[in-house]
Parts: C-alpha cells; structure tokens; sequence
C-alpha cells in the first residue's frame, strides 16, 4: 500500500512499500481532480452570487452568507475580575463577565463596546468576598421585565442576564438568580 508522509523541504515523500520518492505536493485548482501517489482528490468550489462557497457537497461558511449550525457549540468571551469598583466592559470583546470576590461597592458598571446588536446577550456572575456589596449599574442598563438587582447575597453567587436593546440603546436586564 503507498505512504505518503510530509518531506522537510516543503514537499511529500511516498513510498511504494520499497523506495521513497520526494515529490512536489499537487496543486489543486478549481474545478480540478488531481491524482497524487495514488490518491485521488477532488476539489470543487461554486459560488451562488451569495458569497457562500460549497467544497464538495458540504456548504462553508463566508462573512456575508446565511448558515444554519446545527450541534455546534460556541464557547463564550469570559472576562474575569476579582474585585473592582467600577468595573468596564467592553461587549465587542466579552459574552460574559466573572467577579470572583468583590470587596467594595460597585459605583457604576462602565459598558465600553461600540458595535452592539439587537438581542445580543451578556451575563454577570458576582461574588461577594464574605460581605453584601451595594451594586449601581449605571446608564448603560435598564429594567427589561427584571428589576436590576442592587446588591449581593453574603456570600451567594448572583447571576444578571441582560439582552441589547437597539431601540433604547440599553442593556436590558431579563433575568436575575442567587445562589441558594
């Protein structure tokens, strides 16, 4: 059976069982079918005028194309703080925020992104460290069907959820849970 293993100087070494031969690694253009050591491939790349580009039978993601991700999984931007008074967040950067001892009261949460969308969501997870800390949020939030919590549960982690509002230019609190 032929082997094809990858060669220090850019190309392929194959082998038929007894002698290795050093070869240049095909290229493969579009619409091409290429043979290399006995190995067929087949490369063959559309475009539908929507900027998606299909490989073989399977469709690939572009910038300004519409997909459907199905059992895929989509691990969250965590920023991480262990204590701060005014803690800023930039939602260009962060899905979610951690604080993991907070020891002084929150003046105002500081929201630095410039490119926020509708229904975009953000959650808070904060921990006090042993003492009820009073929490203001500032201009950047809103009551969005959950009152904003304004402090901690001694010791009990609090968790906020908020959705972007375009319309109101507010992060919208939706949902609030402590800790039993």
């Amino acid at each position: 059976m032929p082997s094809v293993v990858p060669s220090t100087d850019g190309k392929v070494l194959t082998s038929d069982g007894t002698d290795w031969i050093s070869e240049a690694i095909p290229t493969l253009n579009q619409n091409t079918t290429g043979t290399a050591a006995g190995l067929s491939a087949t490369l063959a790349i559309a475009s539908g005028g929507t900027g998606q580009t299909t490989l073989a039978a399977a469709s690939i993601p572009t910038y300004t194309s519409t997909n459907i991700f199905t059992n895929k999984s989509t691990t969250p931007r965590v920023l991480t703080f262990t204590t701060d008074a005014t803690p800023e967040v930039d939602s260009d950067d962060y899905d979610v925020v951690t604080i993991t001892g907070q020891a002084a009261a929150i003046t105002d949460v500081d929201m630095v992104g410039t490119a926020e969308v509708n229904f975009q969501k953000l959650i808070f997870r904060i921990k006090d460290d042993g003492a009820a800390i009073a929490i203001t949020w500032g201009d950047d939030f809103e009551d969005a069907g959950k009152a904003l919590p304004t402090t901690t549960v001694i010791s009990k982690l609090l968790t906020v959820g908020f959705i972007y509002n375009t319309v109101t230019s507010k992060w919208g609190c939706v949902a609030v849970a402590n800790e039993t």
